[in-house]
């Protein structure tokens, strides 16, 4: 037979695991409308003065890779 403490220990129990429910059903519906909703990334606070074009810069990397001519080992190693 429980007695009281150990009732008590059960009923906060089952209260904290509702709440954990109730917040993971709320979290997921807030990510799906986020998800859904959002179009644009999101902008996020810089002390740059000028914005930076991520997407741009990371094709302007890969071209560079994609002509840069190698030299030593590095030219070896492509071949073989």
């Amino acid at each position: 037979m429980l007695n009281i403490s150990q009732m008590l220990l059960q009923v906060e129990l089952l209260s904290l695991i509702e709440k954990k429910r109730t917040s993971i059903c709320l979290f997921s519906v807030v990510m799906n409308r986020a998800g859904t909703t959002q179009s644009v990334p999101p902008s996020y606070p810089t002390s740059s003065k000028k914005p930076k074009d991520w997407d741009k810069l990371e094709v302007e990397i890969t071209k560079e890779e994609k002509d840069e001519k190698l030299e030593g080992d590095a030219a070896l190693n492509k071949y073989i």
